[in-house]
């Protein structure tokens, strides 16, 4: 495996990431429009908290490219 077939698999799981991550806001936004109680803040902050996960990962690939 040469060095362009590294950087075309490292972009495409790079743009496979920013896809899961934009439908995971997306769902979120569709089952919760507006915070109106704990239980939405606590929903928030689990999808945040798995966005900043994506985040890392993001710059790992994109970094790798």
């Amino acid at each position: 495996m040469g060095i362009l077939s590294w950087i075309v698999a490292l972009f495409i799981l790079a743009m496979i990431n920013f896809a899961t991550g934009i439908s995971a806001i997306g769902r979120f936004i569709a089952t919760c429009p507006r915070i109106t109680g704990p239980g939405d803040l606590s929903d928030l902050k689990a999808m945040v908290r798995k966005q900043m996960y994506r985040a890392l990962l993001q710059i790992v690939l994109l970094g790798g490219m």
